[in-house]
């Protein structure tokens, strides 16, 4: 019986050795992944900062092309003023350099030729 005994005992210590290194293994490994967790986490830290000051430029961009957007219409209705007073102001001068002549139906596609108005033509 102290024979079994010693096998038996010899076994459980085996397996207490096979046990403890799959153990030291599995610790290891464990070990090795929380360390390139920690690693991903501080990168995906570094990656949400980067997105929060992009994020805020982004909105500042935004902000500012819809403010340029409304300087464009605001320049492009003052330029459609601006041309409308030019081409009235042309017509006024068109009567004076052309006394009887008719400039009621004048629009910006008609030129005056020889003291008549006429359509403009591609390339005039």
């Amino acid at each position: 019986m102290a024979c079994a005994s010693e096998v038996q005992q010899r076994k459980l210590e085996e397996l207490y050795a096979v046990g403890s290194q799959k153990l030291a293994e599995t610790e290891g490994a464990l070990a090795a992944k929380v360390e390139a967790f920690d690693l991903l986490q501080a990168e995906a830290n570094k990656l949400q900062v980067g997105k929060e000051f992009l994020d805020k430029q982004l909105a500042s961009k935004d902000s500012r092309m819809n403010e340029l957007e409304r300087e464009v219409q605001e320049l492009t209705g003052e330029m459609a003023g601006v041309f409308d007073e030019g081409f009235h102001e042309a017509l006024v001068q068109a009567s004076c350099d052309n006394p009887g002549i008719n400039v009621s139906n004048c629009d910006p596609t008609h030129h005056v030729v020889d003291g008549k108005v006429v359509p403009l033509e591609l390339g005039d």
